[in-house]
């Protein structure tokens, strides 16, 4: 049964195919999303003398820990263009979603 699975899971346009790249499609913006989204709720946390690091967050700290994301999508914009250009938009989604697990 195994050996059936495998042959319709990397057949071209199966609709099992479909199905698996819009999960892994959807673990970077789920990624994304939980990384913008817990620090608004978390900034009261961070900044209380009882927070994780042993020293209050300053606004300037969370401004910087919010921006980052922004600025790496700076960076790394062109060269990510460029390997997508190169290898195609497949491969290099599949290549950054799994570097995201």
């Amino acid at each position: 049964m195994n050996i059936v699975i495998t042959k319709l899971m990397f057949k071209n346009g199966t609709r099992i195919n479909q199905y698996l790249f819009a999960v892994l499609i959807t673990i970077p913006l789920l990624n994304f999303g939980m990384v913008q989204g817990w620090l608004s709720p978390m900034i009261s946390v961070l900044q209380s003398s009882e927070g994780p690091s042993p020293d209050p967050y300053t606004s300037s700290d969370i401004s910087w820990m919010t921006s980052v994301t922004y600025i790496t999508a700076i960076i790394f914009g062109a060269p990510m263009g460029h390997l997508t250009d190169r290898y195609g938009r497949k491969v290099m989604t599949l290549v950054t979603t799994l570097s995201l697990i």
